[in-house]
């Protein structure tokens, strides 16, 4: 064979590499001289270059498992891994205490870590699941008359249709008003259904519902339709497919069933029940001062929200100056110059649920602060877990010193001794995670109890999970054991093996540093436990301007019509019945209804105040226990009252009024309410409050309503509940016949308002005591370290005449300054970082030194019992056993 003729050439030098590198040198000759002679033909009869690659064609061909050499297997590695982790599992044996206390507080760590984990991914998800969720965008309202800012989530009615045509940015718009809750009526039974809103056919064709029954293509278009949510339909209808059936809502609206679509996810910022075509809710289509519609657009592709929002102030002055003339004889330019702003902009869809917190929002939302609080809570508790291996690891080097120095004298380099002792924490770490793993499986439904969550799915439905965690595992395995392992690994073997070494002074201030940390962390959080609970406790306590007690609110009144007064007429004749009262809002109930009032003698918007306009009965006032500050309650004997407004302490400051007596208040501009325009005020009611107390009262201003409202409050005087209750559904169903009896108590709306500030302290004591628990877990294996290391001192001591008490005193007073300078570091933190989380709210608690102290205080006793454990078992031991082989 010859490869080196001149018109000849060569084959391919990589692929004769390749060839050289995989096959087995019993079969290499042969073969390249066999592929080397095809090489030569072809390139012959077709040249160099088909020559070439035909030839690598065959050397790739050749790759086939009988033809591979064995590769050459680094025996000395393989068993350096196999005698590291035997020597891993003989210490964890060995050391039975230590390898517990490792493991447990790695494995509360991590399963705290992944509990949070689980929080922050689900809350982090929401809204995400929309095919196009990165082109959805929600229309919210900054706007400023006068002196009333508003900030909401609603915008005009005609905002979808008009911008869809003066943008092309748009390419889809819809809307949806709230309807609210709704009795569904199918032949004789009823139905409540909860998140009822009239909707526009684009808001379907933007979020793009999954279809279970009929079409959601132009389902909507056509007045007296809906959609149902696939759980509504089921509920309403059973099995069978409704569309095409015919309900009525509300005993005033009969509509056909279009479509039913699957029901949203827990991480949407919104879940509809039913959907009423809007052509239903026409009546406001040209309305611009109004703002009651969730506006929703789809961009197209290749747009983003910076550059449309800058275009919708070109578009203001056409749609709003004409009504602003017309209807409230405001100039548009006049006001714009006056300081006074029109302004919408747009919210990314995924943004909602943890960064948009409006009135009036369709749900509760979460709250991007929480997610960082929590991600904190989860670092901390891990480090200190970290934390307490290195400490442990590196108290227990005198143990293993004659261990490292005999393997150096036997040639072991110090890279073979850092990888065993990385080996044996990565271990530690992977045994961490399985009971981790454990303790998550088994405590998930308690915790999706107290956090409001159903995370436990993420666990299945995201691999990245599994991803992560494998990945934490090998981190703090590497991290933790890291330290250890060079500390460990630097020890000289002639001064081991003499019995001369000592452990430096560095690594004792190393581990006095980590255990400060653990403490001062464990101290921050129990500071934020506890304010957190002293605000939650201040908020149920405070006085709301309102007595929520054994106060019920009857649902479904509004279907009642005329019969509503029949009914409160015979809820009168019960004995345990204070008081009734009919009305559109009630305190709690997160509703607005915002209009600007004038002052009498004021004409201008720049003087307008706006309030919450509640419609109400004459015993509104005696069925909350609202207190009259001046003038009087409405009286039912006085038909006068009828154009009289009793308002809050805020409205009052707002429109100058000191004492109510006849002052008169106008609507602003052509609206009126209920055909009037002007009120006389009769009375002024201490500010109570209907918000959540993170927000300041604002005006509120009752009249008395002549049609029949959605609720009816109840105050109870009884101490037999269920009978009470089981005499009002009695008296309901003889009134009502087969409409159902469903109410809820005051309290339970109030609670509602601060269950995202309840879940917080839940989760804040929670893992506060879990942090601390995981710090006392290594100040116990580091006080038994101290008192092992100090045996022999101990002995003597004991020997001279010490008291047990000394030497508890002695062991003690080591870690002491240790737990007072964590407290020192702790508390300016704590302060800090509370003052910020109270600033949210507008009515607060001020932070107490009682709550320091006790925080202090508690870190300290828990130092205490946990050091005076191993100090007493060390003071009380035989000094013969400590001395005997001195």
């Amino acid at each position: 064979m010859n490869n080196s003729s001149p018109d000849i050439g060569r084959p391919p030098i990589w692929a004769d590499r390749l060839l050289e590198f995989f096959c087995k040198g019993e079969l290499l000759e042969e073969v390249q001289g066999d592929l080397a002679e095809y090489y030569f033909r072809i390139y012959q009869q077709k040249g160099k270059r088909k020559a070439g690659i035909v030839y690598w064609y065959h050397v790739i061909n050749f790759l086939r498992p009988f033809a591979l050499k064995k590769l050459k297997s680094n025996s000395n590695t393989t068993t350096m891994i196999r005698f590291n982790l035997m020597i891993a599992l003989r210490n964890l044996n060995r050391y039975r205490f230590y390898s517990f206390l490792n493991i447990s507080g790695l494995a509360i760590g991590l399963a705290s870590c992944l509990f949070i984990m689980l929080f922050v991914m689900d809350e982090l998800s929401y809204d995400k699941f929309h095919p196009d969720y990165k082109r959805i965008y929600r229309v919210a309202s900054d706007l400023r008359f006068g002196n009333n800012q508003f900030d909401f989530p609603v915008t005009p009615a005609p905002m979808a249709e008009s911008f869809l045509k003066d943008f092309p940015e748009i390419e889809i718009a819809g809307k949806m008003r709230t309807y609210g809750t709704g009795l569904v009526k199918k032949g004789d039974a009823f139905y409540k259904q909860k998140n009822i809103f009239y909707a526009s056919q684009g808001l379907l064709d933007i979020f793009r519902f999954s279809t279970v029954y009929g079409s959601l293509a132009n389902a909507i278009t056509e007045p007296n339709t809906i959609v149902l949510s696939h759980s509504s339909a089921k509920k309403i209808f059973g099995d069978m497919n409704p569309v095409g059936e015919s309900v009525k809502i509300d005993e005033r609206l009969t509509v056909e069933v279009s479509g039913v679509y699957e029901d949203l996810p827990e991480n949407s910022h919104f879940h509809p029940e039913l959907l009423i075509s809007i052509e239903n809710d026409r009546g406001n289509d040209n309305v611009w001062l109004g703002n009651n519609y969730y506006t929703y657009f789809l961009l197209n592709a290749q747009n983003d929200e910076t550059g449309l929002e800058a275009k919708f102030a070109s578009v203001y002055e056409k749609y709003f100056a004409p009504q602003l003339k017309e209807m409230v004889g405001v100039d548009f330019k006049e006001m714009m110059a006056s300081g006074d702003h029109i302004n919408y902009y747009l919210q990314p869809v995924a943004d909602i649920h943890l960064n948009s917190h409006l009135a009036v929002e369709v749900e509760a939302n979460g709250s991007m602060e929480y997610v960082y609080i929590f991600s904190a809570i989860a670092l901390f508790i891990l480090v200190i877990a970290c934390i307490n291996f290195m400490n442990l690891s590196t108290a227990r080097a005198a143990m293993r010193a004659k261990e490292v120095g005999v393997k150096k004298v036997l040639g072991s380099v110090r890279g073979q001794l850092i990888s065993q002792f990385l080996t044996e924490s990565i271990l530690f770490a992977f045994l961490a995670s399985v009971v981790a793993v454990l303790l998550v499986v088994l405590l998930l439904p308690l915790f999706n109890s107290f956090s409001g969550k159903e995370v436990g799915h993420i666990l299945l439905d995201r691999p990245i999970v599994w991803v992560y965690l494998v990945a934490a595992v090998f981190g703090i395995g590497v991290l933790a054991g890291l330290y250890p392992a060079f500390y460990l690994s630097k020890y000289q073997p002639t001064a081991v093996l003499k019995g001369t070494y000592q452990a430096g002074s560095r690594a004792s201030w190393f581990r006095n540093v980590l255990v400060v940390f653990q403490f001062a962390t464990s101290l921050f959080l129990i500071i934020g436990s506890l304010t957190v609970y002293s605000q939650l406790n201040y908020t149920q306590n405070r006085d709301l301007g309102f007595d929520r007690e054994q106060v019920i609110i009857l649902e479904n009144v509004g279907n009642l019509g005329d019969k509503s007064k029949v009914l409160r007429n015979e809820l009168a004749k019960n004995a345990s019945v204070v008081n009734t009262s009919i009305s559109s809002f009630y305190p709690l109930s997160d509703f607005r209804s915002d209009q600007p009032f004038l002052p009498e003698g004021t004409t201008s918007i720049e003087e307008s105040v706006s309030c919450q306009v509640w419609s109400v009965d004459f015993d509104y006032l005696k069925t909350f226990e609202m207190e009259v500050l001046s003038g009087r309650d409405f009286d039912i004997q006085m038909p006068s009252d009828s154009s009289g407004v009793v308002i809050n302490e805020t409205a009052a400051k707002r429109f100058g009024i000191d004492q109510a007596h006849g002052q008169k208040i106008k609507v602003l501009g052509e609206f009126g309410i209920q055909g009037k325009k002007e009120f006389t005020v009769l009375g002024v009611v201490k500010d109570f409050h209907f918000e959540s107390l993170r927000n300041n009262v604002v005006p509120v201003l009752l009249f008395i309503t002549k049609y029949s409202a959605d609720h009816m409050a109840v105050r109870l005087k009884t101490d037999n509940l269920s009978r009470t209750l089981a005499d009002l559904e009695e008296t309901w169903s003889q009134v009502a016949g087969g409409i159902p009896f469903e109410y809820q108590f005051l309290n339970q709306s109030f609670e509602a308002k601060y269950r995202s500030e309840s879940q917080l302290g839940t989760i804040f004591a929670v893992f506060s005591g879990l942090a601390i628990f995981i710090g006392c877990l290594g100040l116990f294996g580091l006080s038994a370290y101290t008192a092992e290391r100090r045996k022999k001192e101990l002995g003597i001591r004991k020997v001279l005449g010490a008291e047990v008490f000394s030497l508890v005193r002695l062991l003690f007073t080591e870690f002491s300054i240790l737990l007072v300078i964590a407290i020192i570091v702790a508390i300016p933190l704590a302060w800090y970082a509370m003052n910020l989380w109270l600033d949210d709210f507008a009515y607060r608690v001020g932070l107490s030194l009682g709550t320091f102290f006790v925080s202090s205080l508690i870190v300290i006793l828990v130092g205490l019992v946990t050091v005076s454990f191993q100090s007493f078992k060390a003071a009380r031991s035989n000094p013969v056993d400590n001395l005997k082989y001195e």
